[in-house]
C-alpha cells in the first residue's frame, strides 16, 4: 500500500493538467542559471550608467517607489531590487533605501489588509485552524512574539496580513517589522 501510494502521487504530479507549473519550474530554473553563468556581465552592465544614476537627484527615490509597488500586491523580485540597490549605492545606502522600501511596501499592505479584507481574514480563520491558531497567537502577542513570527520561515507578506486583520496595534508592528531587515542584507 505505502509503495504503490508514493507511485501514484509522483505519477499524478506528471498529469497534462499540471503543464504550467512545470514550464514555470523549467524557467525559472533556466533564469536561474542565465544569472549565475553572466553575473560578472551583468554587473559590467550596470557599471557605465551607475554615475548617472547617482548624479540624478533624489535617485534613491526610485528604487524605493519600485519596492513598494512589488511589496502590493504581494509579488516576488524584491531580492532583484535588493541586489542592483546594492550594486548601485553600496552596502549602508543600499541598506537604508532597501529597509525605507520595504517598510513602506509592508505599512501599504497592513493599511489595505486592515481597512479592506479583515471580514476575508475572519472567514479564514473560521475555515482554517492553523490560520485560526497563529492569528489568535498575534492577536494576543506582544512585540515579542511578533518579531519572533517576523523571523519565521512564514513570508513577511502573509505575517502582515495576519497582523493587520488581527488587530496589531500599528506601532507594535512598526517596531517588530524593523528586527528582521537585517535580513534583508
Amino acid at each position: 500500500m505505502g509503495d504503490r501510494g508514493i507511485k501514484e502521487r509522483v505519477r499524478s504530479w506528471f498529469q497534462l493538467k499540471y503543464w504550467w507549473r512545470w514550464l514555470l519550474v523549467i524557467l525559472i530554473t533556466v533564469a536561474v542559471i542565465l544569472l549565475s553563468v553572466f553575473r560578472d556581465k551583468i554587473v559590467d552592465a550596470i557599471e557605465p550608467h551607475k554615475a548617472a544614476i547617482l548624479n540624478f537627484p533624489a535617485s534613491w527615490v526610485f528604487p524605493i517607489l519600485i519596492l513598494v509597488v512589488l511589496s502590493f500586491p504581494p509579488l516576488f523580485g524584491h531580492e532583484v531590487v535588493h541586489i542592483i540597490i546594492g550594486l548601485i549605492w553600496g552596502f549602508w545606502k543600499g541598506f537604508l533605501i532597501t529597509s525605507a522600501g520595504v517598510f513602506f511596501g509592508e505599512l501599504a499592505c497592513f493599511f489595505v489588509f486592515r481597512y479592506f479584507l479583515t471580514a476575508r481574514a475572519v472567514r479564514m480563520q473560521n475555515k482554517s485552524t492553523p490560520y485560526a491558531c497563529l492569528a489568535k497567537l498575534l492577536a494576543e502577542g506582544h512585540l515579542g512574539i511578533l518579531t519572533l513570527v517576523r523571523y519565521s520561515v512564514i513570508p513577511g507578506h502573509v505575517v502582515t496580513a495576519i497582523e493587520s486583520t488581527v488587530g496589531a496595534k500599528l506601532w507594535v508592528y512598526s517596531l517588530a517589522m524593523h528586527a528582521p531587515l537585517s535580513l534583508k542584507v
